[in-house]
């Protein structure tokens, strides 16, 4: 047996730090040979820190659950996912998106990891407060394309992801006495 583990050949793949992200994922993704794994479980590990810690945080919190009602699969990190696109608006801007969101998105999770803990409190915060204003507007139908039927009872469809991006940046620079006035 020590003989066949001494004789077995061994692949190892080195990436040079400055490789593109994308090119990090794709290998990452060829590389994993067992279950299939998600963009945003690839990036919790090549970006593991402070940020990815803060969005585990979040997606965890009861506010969060709360008003997206479970609508997100954790176990492929979809809540994290969201959560992550929120701060890449928030932090990178929506001119600085050129079309590939795993890079985008990568950025944001390296500005996050280099902040100290007064700025991650400080984005929590941002995040709590933008959850809150889309609660108050939307209720149980924040992030999510519902519908009236002929009863102008509302049917409540799944959480769409574009509207997560928009709403979240919209409503996290008003205030959240405002929102409840309007």
């Amino acid at each position: 047996m020590q003989e066949r583990i001494e004789d077995t050949q061994l692949i190892f793949y080195i990436l040079d730090e400055k490789a593109p992200e994308r090119a990090k994922l794709d290998i990452f993704e060829r590389v994993n040979g067992g279950e299939p794994i998600s963009r945003q479980q690839m990036r919790n590990c090549l970006f593991s820190g402070p940020g990815t810690i803060l969005l585990k945080k979040i997606a965890a919190s009861e506010d969060f659950i709360r008003v997206t009602g479970k609508g997100l699969d954790s176990k492929t990190m979809r809540d994290r996912e969201v959560i992550n696109r929120f701060y890449a608006f928030y932090l990178l801007g929506y001119e600085s998106y050129n079309g590939d969101m795993d890079d985008f998105l990568a950025k944001a999770l390296l500005i996050m990891n280099k902040m100290d803990v007064v700025e991650l409190n400080e984005l929590k915060e941002v995040f709590f407060k933008t959850l809150k204003n889309n609660y108050t507007l939307f209720q149980q139908h924040a992030f999510r394309k519902s519908l009236a039927n002929k009863g102008l009872a509302v049917n409540r469809s799944v959480i769409n992801i574009s509207l997560f991006d928009v709403f979240s940046v919209i409503l996290a620079g008003l205030d959240e006495q405002f929102v409840v006035e309007k």
